[in-house]
């Protein structure tokens, strides 16, 4: 039965789970945890790549839906889910940077095979060394950067997505985010040259 109804829930649009959450009727949890289950885990990948603890990772994320839920009971409109959710996790984050003065740490953040298309990786037993390379370069790009190249990649977000939670066109997000990809192979080019000089 709980399946059946899992199954009924998956059918339902955004918007119509919303309307769900907000007439509180009895389907209400059902489709907020719907609602949940599309899109927590490019919300917590993003939370994870920002953070510079698991915990603060795990804190922030779950404050992340707590606003979201506390503004979807709320008359308040809402195009874009995944747009909203980032917006509300990068505002967290930067509140925290702010506050703590405390930035992404690379020895915290563990290899994630995303990053292969942006470091091109080629033989397995080189990736996790690659990886690491890679996320050592992210480090060193300008934080906006670094950011919309987690969004992308860590979040799944489009260009338009990303265009929204930052504010600019989808059009100069695209070519941001090729040069941001393009800074990081040419640091990772130069990282090699100076290895094969050694």
């Amino acid at each position: 039965m709980k399946k059946e109804m899992k199954n009924e829930f998956n059918k339902y649009s955004d918007n119509e789970l919303i309307l769900l959450i907000r007439e509180n009727s009895k389907s209400a949890q059902s489709a907020f945890v719907e609602l949940y289950d599309r899109y927590s885990s490019r919300v917590y990948a993003y939370c994870r790549k920002v953070m510079p603890t698991r915990e603060g990772a795990e804190d922030l994320y779950q404050e992340t839906f707590f606003r979201f839920y506390n503004k979807i009971t709320t008359d308040y409109e809402i195009v874009n889910i995944i747009g909203y959710l980032i917006t509300i996790a990068r505002n967290l984050c930067l509140n925290y940077q702010r506050d703590k003065k405390s930035f992404v740490s690379v020895e915290d953040i563990s290899p994630i095979d995303e990053y292969k298309s942006l470091s091109e990786v080629g033989e397995d037993n080189q990736i996790e060394e690659q990886s690491q390379m890679v996320l050592m370069a992210l480090d060193l790009l300008e934080p906006n950067e670094k950011e919309i190249l987690l969004m992308k990649y860590y979040a799944n977000m489009n260009y338009n997505e990303i265009a929204e939670v930052t504010g600019q066109s989808a059009n100069s997000m695209r070519v941001k985010i090729h040069r941001a990809k393009e800074k990081i192979r040419g640091l990772l080019i130069r990282d090699e040259k100076k290895t094969i000089n050694r």
